[in-house]
């Protein structure tokens, strides 16, 4: 008995020293010389307070706050990008989206507005007539992905049966089949009605002078295998539709600030494209919009269903 007493004493100490090497700081460790997320030099004094570092302060406090945000992997969700708009995240000119929040502030008037404010990474609305619960961020919090959903077609053969970028049947459709983007796509002058689908492109094979003379399914309709941009949430953040800046409005449209003279226009642009979309009522009551910032990142689908 005594045996494996001390057995179990030397696996609980064995155990113990394991967990606290996996928290010690390693003095003799080489920090990097620069982030490896922003690629800038990490200072000296950083380099020498934190052995073996291979991100800068600020982007240490960024990686931290995004996965006590997360509280877990990373997560997926779908949203949907009109042609105008994808074509502008495909050049690089779009890096914000805003969405309408589903629930606005009771009690919010203009002799009492609500006010907001970030709490444990989350947000909560404050004011004359107290305080809500905390909530999060429906479409998601930095770090997490959002897949796009775009109206596209998947290509078929005389008999509308799916195929591949080889003709070969392709039954059931899915993620074999060929499939198009409509945001990538032109109607050409004398083509009667049919879509030129590019030469080249990052999300196909070569083809030349191909043409799609088929219907469009609806961005709504899209399911994750199909997708072909993914964006990483780098930004979350809540404001009113109309306190937008200039330079924000730019990060929508995609556009340059110098694209606007005078600069009053960049606001008329925004309002004209607002209303387009959700009418001039929305606009009027001047909601507050979830303001979300990305980034391209590879589109990797853990979940391709």
């Amino acid at each position: 008995m005594a045996d494996i007493i001390d057995t179990a004493a030397e696996i609980e100490e064995l155990q113990r020293n394991a967990a606290l090497s996996a928290h010690r700081v390693n003095r003799n460790a080489v920090s990097a010389e620069r982030c490896e997320e922003c690629d800038e030099t990490i200072p000296e004094p950083r380099r020498a307070a934190v052995p073996g570092c291979k991100t800068c302060a600020e982007c240490q406090g960024v990686i931290e706050l995004r996965n006590k945000q997360r509280g877990g992997p990373v997560k997926e969700r779908g949203m949907i990008f009109n042609a105008e708009m994808v074509r502008a995240i495909l050049d690089g000119r779009k890096t914000q989206t805003r969405r309408i929040m589903k629930n606005q502030p009771a009690g919010d008037y203009p002799d009492t507005p609500a006010l907001i404010r970030n709490v444990d990474g989350g947000f909560q609305w404050y004011g004359h007539y107290g305080e809500s619960s905390i909530f999060n961020c429906p479409f998601g919090a930095v770090g997490d992905h959002i897949w796009v959903r775009e109206t596209w077609a998947q290509l078929g053969n005389e008999d509308g049966c799916p195929i591949d970028w080889n003709d070969n049947l392709v039954k059931g459709g899915g993620p074999e089949a060929a499939r198009i983007y409509r945001a990538s796509c032109e109607q050409k002058e004398g083509n009667y009605g049919l879509w030129s689908i590019p030469d080249d492109a990052y999300w196909k094979p070569h083809t030349d002078d191909l043409q799609y003379d088929g219907t469009w399914c609806p961005s709504i309709h899209m399911p994750r295998w199909a997708s072909r941009l993914t964006l990483e949430i780098t930004g979350v953040r809540v404001e009113r539709l109309q306190a937008i800046t200039l330079g924000d409005i730019c990060k929508e449209i995609g556009c340059g600030l110098y694209d606007f003279r005078p600069a009053t226009y960049g606001f008329q642009v925004w309002e004209e494209l607002w209303k387009s979309i959700y009418g001039e009522e929305n606009w009027q009551a001047n909601p507050w919009v979830w303001v979300i910032e990305f980034k391209v990142v590879p589109n990797v689908q853990d979940n391709p269903a």
